[in-house]
This record gives structure tokens, C-alpha cells and sequence, in this order.
């Protein structure tokens, strides 16, 4: 005889016309208190039974570096795409679905489908209702409220659900990409502080390796921008000694070898420069590395290394702002080798070109060129031009104390009145002192020795 049972298809659309029909008319308290709009009723056929979504895993991010040139951050976090957020936990083989199931499912098939306002409510309606239901389930649907109400762009009501996550249970499948929406809003808004402690909560709880390593580096940015250079130093180091698929590791490396520079240590940051100088891929990583490998050698007494590394960064075409730093650098090593009759040459053919808050170094570097060849007159008219042209520079000052050195040496008369005009400046200790004796010794040369011996 036929079983006059009804079948399991007719009593899920059974339940789900019932559900459908209820959601037309009631409205249900949200997770912040206020009323949701109800999903406008669809046809029982159009909702789903199975409650798995289809997504993708994590995609490995696209580092966005910009140069390290300065330690705040710079580059926005990647953010977690759709197909990051897991897949809910299809349903347990039961002869039939519990009613928090079927509302769970009636959401899910809107999520699914990208109509996330009227996700949102369904979301809210199940959470509301059925606070004893699975813990995985209860975590989705959290997760996934608060991934409708970033794509609407009501942030405030998406950071609440993802706190909401993350206050209620400590593990699961949802903690990372939670910790790491809430990073990533955090860093958005500059709050650093706030950005670290989730970064580092998404950088052991996110499965994916790749954006793992994402929420590392992006805290060692935050360290950087909460003036904590040593635990940045020592988490740039933890990711440069990352084997494998790194992205983030020219990055790192550029950002260790600046903070090693920043304090100090020239010899280790110049060994992460000529390391990053030579396996870099990007271009603009690889022009950066040399030039700053290239400097720091000067400054070491490396001239010669200094100057080959600093013409191999002019030969790259993407040196793009940094051609006129290794130009700099170029004049720089042909002073401290005494080739300052090279160094007036290019000087004047490449002067016009520079970037006006590079010129007056230049001016500098020549003035001082043509005091050493003993042209005092013309060193003194490059030091004016400096004072004259670009007086807020920090160049300025040196202008004035080197300026007073060329007066002295021509027996110029207009040292004793340039000199007190210097004083009244109110210099540092050490200048103030020798420019007092010069002052001296330039009274004492033209025979004024009582007015000599006081000063």
C-alpha cells in the first residue's frame, strides 16, 4: 500500500512557505537594537535546501609596498575578498531540517546570491531566535552578517558583528578573517594601536600561509607607527627568514635595513641593502636598495663602492625620484676623493635639472669645492646664493658659518659685522666659538689688538 507520509521535499517547502510567510509580517529586535526590514517574500522553490555556499579559499594577496623611505605606513593592507570567508558547514544528514536550519539556509541563499540587504535581516532574524544553535553555525552566520554590512557600508554595524564574533567564542574557522576585518578597518582609520593587537589575533588563527604573513607584516607597519622600531625590527626579521612563496619579503627587508640605518647599525643595514639590491625583483625596490647601499658606503669611507653602486641605480630606466639623490651622491664621492674640478663640472651641467629642495646641497658641495682650489671670492658667492635663495633650508646655516670662513681668508672687511650678525643668531655652542675666535684672530691680523684681546 502507498505511504500516505509526506515526503521530505514537500515538508522543507512546507516549512520554508511557512517561514516565508512569517517573514513578511514580523519584525525581529537586531544584534543593535533596532528594528531589521524584513526579505520580501520570494517563491518556496527559489529557497535552497543544501546550505553549503559555494567559495573559494583564501587568495594570496598582492603586496602594495610603497618605499620605506619614512616609517609610517604606507600601503593599505589587502583585503580579504568573498572568496575568502569559509564555507558554512553543510547540514547533518537528518531525515529533516530543525526550524533554525531553515532560517539559516533562507539567509544563506540571499548571501549566496550577492543580495546582502536582504541577507543582512535574515542573518539577524536567526541569531536572535536561535541563540542554542550550533556554534559553527552561529559563527557563519555572525561572519557573514557582519560581511553584509561592510558591502552595504554600514562599518559601525560590521565591526559590532565581528566583535560580536570574537567576544563570544575563542576558536573556529571564523576567527582569523574576523580579526583580520577588524585590522584592516582599524589601520584604515590610523588606529594603530587597535590594528596591531588584531593583526597579530589573524596572523595565528588565519589558515592561508600567505595572508598569515600578510597580518604579520602589516603589524610590523603598525609598530612602526607607534614608534616601537625594535619589536618592528625583530617581526621584519622573522618574515625576511620566511622560506618559500614570501611577497612581503623585499618589503621587509627594505623596511629593516632603513630602521638598522635610522640607529645606527650602517655595516647590518648595508648588508640588507646589497642583499635586497641583489635579489629584488621590483625595480623601483632595486633602485631604492642601491642608492641607500650606495650612500651608506660613502659614509662608511667606501667611496669607490659607493660610486658603483649609485651608477649601477642611474642605468635602471625606473629610477624614477631617485636620480637626483644619486646624482647627489656621485658629487659626493668625487669630493671626499678631491676630484673637485669633476665635481664643478657636473655641477654646473646637471644644476638646472635638480629638484629645487635638492639644489642647495648641491650649492654646498660646490662652494666648499672652491674654497679646497683656493677661489675663496667665488665660494663666498655660492655661500650667499644659499643664505639668499634658501634660507629655511637646513643648508642655510652651514652657508653662513662656511661664508665666514672665505670672508676671513680674503681679509674681507665685511667679516667683523657678518660675524656679530652670526652671533646674534644665537648659534650652537661649538660655531659660536670658533666664530668668536675667527673674530678674534681677524682683529688681531689687522693690527686692532685692543679690540682683539677682550673678544
Amino acid at each position: 500500500m502507498p505511504s500516505t507520509r509526506p515526503s521530505f521535499s514537500g515538508l522543507c517547502k512546507a516549512a520554508a512557505s511557512t517561514l516565508v510567510a512569517a517573514a513578511s509580517v514580523l519584525a525581529c529586535p537586531g544584534l543593535h537594537g533596532q528594528e531589521v526590514r524584513r526579505a520580501v517574500p520570494v517563491d518556496p522553490d527559489d529557497v535552497p535546501v543544501a546550505r553549503a555556499i559555494p567559495i573559494q579559499p583564501f587568495e594570496s594577496p598582492t603586496p602594495r609596498p610603497a618605499p620605506i623611505a619614512t616609517p609610517s605606513p604606507r600601503a593599505a593592507p589587502p583585503t580579504i575578498n568573498e572568496d575568502a570567508v569559509p564555507p558554512p558547514v553543510p547540514a547533518s544528514h537528518v531525515s529533516m531540517e530543525t526550524a533554525d536550519q531553515i532560517q539559516l539556509d533562507f539567509a544563506n541563499s540571499f548571501y549566496s546570491r550577492g543580495q546582502v540587504d536582504m541577507a543582512a535581516p535574515e542573518y539577524e532574524k536567526y541569531l536572535n531566535l536561535y541563540p542554542a544553535a550550533p556554534a559553527l553555525d552561529r559563527e557563519s552566520a555572525m561572519f557573514r552578517l557582519g560581511e553584509c554590512y561592510r558591502k552595504i557600508g554600514n562599518l559601525n554595524a560590521a565591526k559590532n558583528a565581528y566583535q560580536t564574533l570574537l567576544v563570544d567564542y575563542s576558536i573556529g574557522q571564523f576567527i582569523g578573517p574576523a580579526a583580520y576585518r577588524l585590522a584592516d578597518m582599524c589601520y584604515a582609520a590610523q588606529d594603530y594601536d587597535g590594528a596591531l593587537n588584531y593583526y597579530r589575533k589573524a596572523s595565528v588563527r588565519l589558515t592561508d600561509p600567505a595572508v598569515a604573513l600578510a597580518a604579520k607584516f602589516y603589524s610590523a607597519r603598525c609598530l612602526e607607527a607607534e614608534k616601537l622600531p625594535s619589536e618592528a625590527r625583530i617581526t621584519y626579521e622573522d618574515i625576511v627568514a620566511t622560506k618559500g612563496d614570501n611577497p612581503y619579503l623585499e618589503p621587509s627587508r627594505l623596511a629593516l635595513a632603513e630602521i638598522l640605518s635610522k640607529y645606527g647599525r650602517k655595516a647590518d643595514a648595508l648588508e640588507q641593502f646589497q642583499a635586497l639590491a641583489k635579489e629584488a625583483r621590483q625595480p623601483q625596490i632595486k633602485v631604492e636598495a642601491l642608492v641607500k647601499a650606495g650612500l651608506l658606503n660613502i659614509d662608511l669611507s667606501q667611496p669607490d663602492k659607493g660610486a658603483a653602486d649609485l651608477n649601477k641605480a642611474l642605468a635602471i630606466p625606473e629610477i624614477g625620484d631617485w636620480k637626483p639623490i644619486a646624482q647627489i651622491g656621485l658629487l659626493r664621492v668625487l669630493y671626499e676623493s678631491g676630484k673637485y674640478k669633476e665635481l664643478l663640472a657636473q655641477y654646473q651641467a646637471a644644476f638646472d635639472d635638480l629638484p629645487a629642495d635638492i639644489k642647495p646641497e648641491v650649492l654646498i658641495l660646490a662652494a666648499n669645492s672652491k674654497r679646497q682650489q683656493g677661489d675663496f671670492a667665488g665660494a663666498s658667492t655660492l655661500y650667499e646664493q644659499v643664505i639668499k635663495d634658501y634660507p629655511t633650508s637646513v643648508y642655510a646655516d652651514e652657508a653662513k658659518y662656511e661664508h665666514l670662513i672665505s670672508l676671513y681668508n680674503t681679509d674681507d672687511p665685511a667679516l667683523i659685522p657678518a660675524v656679530d650678525q652670526f652671533l646674534a643668531g644665537n648659534p650652537e655652542a661649538t660655531k659660536r666659538d670658533q666664530v668668536t675666535l675667527l673674530k678674534a684672530e681677524a682683529l688681531f691680523k689687522t693690527g686692532k689688538y685692543a679690540e682683539a684681546a677682550p673678544v
